[in-house]
């Protein structure tokens, strides 16, 4: 049997980036959020049988049930003790999908020009695809396990648009291969329902690269649009039934969709302090429309400058640049779906989510694929270094971004088994006996594992174990507790998050917190909370020797101390006790002698190793 080495190396290659970049993610924890939802709480997982098979197909509420099959079938081989297994698949399907994508990259610019062979490796194809798999965008979906339902429609929908490719290669069999597509459609829309949007990507490949009629186009695909037609109506209906309808403006929609497109293009080139929850949502309408007119000027600009350019790319010098075109218009289509359109449950917190690109990505990897064959002639010698030199700057962004991810386990312990399968009243139970003993870990492991089943979803506990935090200093935890709330949509006492981000010294956040609330409080409350975050942030920076270590540092040229207190004169306006203003002025003089101290002590030391090293202990010191 022939084998085509260069595929060969190329696939070698591609699975070696995969496993240097994510590898290092298969020993995490599961995660905090829709793991315990999808799988550790969801007993229908556990039984792997026919009935049991069948029940995610039968049941209205769950609309991805070849996901859910293969999570039983993991489940079945491995059980759920070590999530290693479920974070190995989703690589090995990041993987195919590389795979897979080259494929398509090659096979599509193949059929584009008078290139007849598959053999040879195709570097744009090649860079196309190595941008998809190492983006670190990428990576929320690639080491979350309950985001396998992104990896898996990627899958079947790649598998689709390849087989729409063989309906152009060869035109005899195209019967065939119209009934491949259809079914990885249907596979593609039950793995994650936001592939309906496949149909049009299918329609706009006829029109823009093979010159297909638009009446022909659509009755070509006009299964596939009834198809997609069906689910989005399904999704539709289901979120106007009064369990979860939500009510949202059209003037709110027409603001947050364009914003959260541009969103969605900030992420892609300039993937830069990216987080979980973008909050993108109505209230961040409300709050843009209210106090920041510039940022929703921008937004609303490069929208519409990008729809622009697509018409423009799209006709100029009779449709040259038609190739460019498409793969912003697939990335626009694909990327859709998740801008607000349609209403769906993540939308409570946030339109944009990094897991809503896995899929558009291939659109800007078929744009880097199109744009060689116009730059090639000017920049030859300088487009793959260049190319070459983002992929690095990719891998070491995706490389340190999956080690972000690490920080939002579900525990640092692997004792799931101790309390697995507890009802309602046992589990609440074990978490107040888990509570009143201190031991405050274990009791937040259990809390995210039994929370959705929890009277009011836990809230009460959810405060309890927020004090605690806050009492024992706990912040990654307090933090985590933070987000799961925000997630799922519970109300934590506004006191007690304020009291949390004081007693953890995290004061910006206090100030911040406050601010975001105080709609919901009295003018009264308001500065009386206010007044006393910037009392215990005044006591922190006079009593805590990490103050002075911060002065030390900042005045190490020998500045005078004095320039501190000035860049301080609008903090101190805020204390309104002359005890503290008098212990202010008190560290100024402890200060100067301080630096005077430093630069006796730095001029003696002749050795510049050892003058690095004090700084060194200095630094880390700081507040």
């Amino acid at each position: 049997m022939y084998i085509n080495k260069n595929l060969v190396n190329i696939f070698s290659l591609l699975l070696i980036v995969v496993l240097l970049v994510f590898g290092q993610t298969i020993p995490y924890d599961w995660h905090i959020f829709d793991d315990s939802f999808h799988i550790l709480n969801n007993y229908q997982i556990n039984n792997f049988s026919f009935k049991g098979f069948l029940y995610f197909w039968t049941n209205a509420s769950s609309k991805i049930p070849i996901t859910y099959n293969t999570w039983q079938l993991i489940v079945a081989l491995f059980g759920t003790a070590d999530p290693a297994p479920f974070r190995l698949v989703n690589i090995f399907f990041h993987f195919l999908n590389g795979v897979l994508l080259y494929y398509f990259l090659q096979k599509l610019s193949i059929l584009l020009s008078e290139e007849k062979s598959f053999d040879k490796i195709y570097i744009p194809a090649l860079m196309g695809t190595l941008f998809f798999l190492v983006h670190p965008v990428q990576v929320e979906t690639v080491v979350w396990i309950s985001s396998l339902k992104g990896i898996l429609s990627t899958f079947f929908s790649l598998i689709s648009l390849c087989f729409y490719l063989k309906t152009i290669e060869k035109p005899k069999e195209i019967l065939k291969y119209v009934v491949l597509m259809t079914i990885s459609l249907f596979l593609a829309v039950l793995s994650k329902p936001s592939a309906v949007v496949l149909p049009l990507i299918f329609i706009f490949l006829d029109i823009y690269l093979y010159k297909v009629s638009i009446k022909v186009s659509l009755i070509k695909n006009s299964h596939l649009i009834f198809i997609g037609g069906i689910f989005t109506i399904l999704q539709v209906a289901e979120y106007a039934t009064d369990r979860a309808r939500v009510t949202f403006p059209f003037y709110k929609k027409a603001i947050l969709v364009p914003s959260t497109f541009t969103k969605y293009l900030h992420l892609t080139f300039f993937p830069t302090n990216l987080d979980f929850n973008y909050g993108y949502n109505y209230k961040w309408v409300d709050e843009i429309l209210k106090s920041d007119h510039l940022s929703l000027r921008i937004h609303l600009f490069v929208a519409l400058a990008f729809f622009w350019l697509i018409i423009l790319l799209t006709f100029i010098k009779k449709g040259k640049f038609k190739k460019i075109a498409f793969s912003l218009i697939f990335f626009s289509l694909a990327v859709s779906v998740n801008t607000g359109i349609v209403y769906y449950d993540f939308l409570k917190i946030s339109a944009v989510a990094d897991r809503y690109l896995y899929f558009p990505i291939i659109g800007i990897s078929l744009f880097f694929t199109f744009l060689y064959e116009y730059l090639s002639p000017l920049i030859r010698k300088y487009y793959l270094p260049i190319l070459s030199a983002a992929l690095v700057v990719l891998c070491f962004l995706t490389f340190k971004q999956s080690q972000n991810w690490r920080r939002i386990d579900l525990s640092k312990t692997k004792s799931l088994e101790n309390y697995e399968n507890l009802d309602a009243v046992k589990a609440e139970s074990y978490l107040a006996d888990l509570i009143n003993q201190k031991e405050i870990r274990k009791a937040f492991e259990v809390f995210v594992y039994y929370q959705t089943i929890l009277p009011q979803k836990g809230e009460a506990y959810a405060n309890e174990l927020l004090n605690l935090f806050a009492e024992f200093n706990m912040n990654e935890e307090g933090e985590a507790l933070l987000k799961i709330a925000k997630t799922n949509l519970f109300t934590l006492e506004s006191e007690n998050v304020l009291s949390f981000y004081l007693n953890t010294s995290q004061f910006f956040k206090a100030l911040g917190y406050l601010e975001s609330s105080k709609d919901n409080m009295t003018i009264l409350d308001y500065k009386r909370r206010k007044e006393n975050i910037y009392s215990k942030w005044f006591d922190k920076k006079l009593v805590n020797i990490k103050a002075y270590s911060m002065i030390l540092k900042r005045y190490a040229s020998y500045k005078t101390a004095f320039d501190f207190f000035e860049e301080e004169e609008e903090f101190t306006e805020n204390i309104k006790s002359k005890e503290k203003i008098d212990e202010f002025h008190f560290l100024r003089l402890k200060t100067l002698e301080a630096i005077k101290i430093r630069t006796e002590f730095k001029s003696k030391l002749l050795n510049q190793k050892k003058v690095k090293e004090v700084n060194k202990l200095l630094n880390s010191k700081k507040n």
